[in-house]
């Protein structure tokens, strides 16, 4: 769960993944890329990659202690989904995450990593596929996530807009107070995009959910 930094507010890993997800779906244009495998099973793997918390999880981003953090990422590693398209492109992101503290998260690497083999040999995608794609993953994820704490921020992240290139370009955002997210250079489908994801005040969270509405615009330069 986020704890907004700017209202007392709370809200949880899946709706946090219900933005990242989002925005992989409205993902690819003349600039962008999709990746080459099944597009419907890499938007799910990024809208279902923290599943494993459940749905209005207590999981602190930023709060917990070492040993509930830990706890925290063996849910994710365990948590298996029926589609292997879906499962790996989570796993990679999941393994991105462990690899922030290698030593004490080095048997879940080993576990996760074990998960992602067998993922390639069921769909018969590469690892270098599933990489690229990990780096659109990664930028819905960071976008999404920095809007859950509520504070203006900018940012960016190189991502390698061409499938079979390696030549990469550095996509910025910046979200303002308001919750405009601005994106360049844009790599949406869509000229622009309102929305919203739920919040809950903290006070009575997760026994007395009391909804507030997050809204969002994704938008051009």
């Amino acid at each position: 769960m986020f704890r907004s930094k700017t209202r007392d507010i709370i809200i949880p890993q899946s709706e946090h993944a219900k933005l990242a997800g989002l925005i992989a779906l409205l993902w690819g244009n003349d600039d962008f890329d999709r990746p080459d495998f099944d597009f419907e099973s890499f938007v799910g793997g990024v809208a279902l990659h923290d599943e494993g918390h459940g749905y209005f999880d207590m999981d602190d981003i930023g709060g917990m202690e070492p040993d509930v953090e830990l706890e925290s990422m063996r849910r994710l590693v365990n948590y298996r989904l029926d589609n292997p398209i879906i499962d790996t492109v989570a796993n990679f992101h999941i393994l991105r995450l462990l690899h922030f503290d290698e030593e004490r998260r080095s048997q879940l690497i080993v576990e996760c990593e074990a998960q992602i083999a067998e993922g390639i040999e069921k769909t018969g995608i590469s690892r270098d596929s599933y990489i690229w794609a990990n780096r659109i993953t990664w930028l819905c994820d960071l976008i999404s996530f920095n809007f859950c704490f509520g504070e203006p921020l900018k940012s960016a992240l190189e991502i390698s807009p061409r499938q079979n290139q390696d030549d990469t370009i550095l996509v910025s955002y910046e979200i303002d107070k308001e919750g405009e997210i601005v994106i360049d250079p844009w790599p949406l489908k869509v000229d622009s995009y309102e929305g919203y994801i739920l919040g809950y005040e903290a006070g009575g969270y997760p026994d007395e959910l009391k909804p507030v509405l997050m809204h969002f615009m994704l938008s051009k330069v």
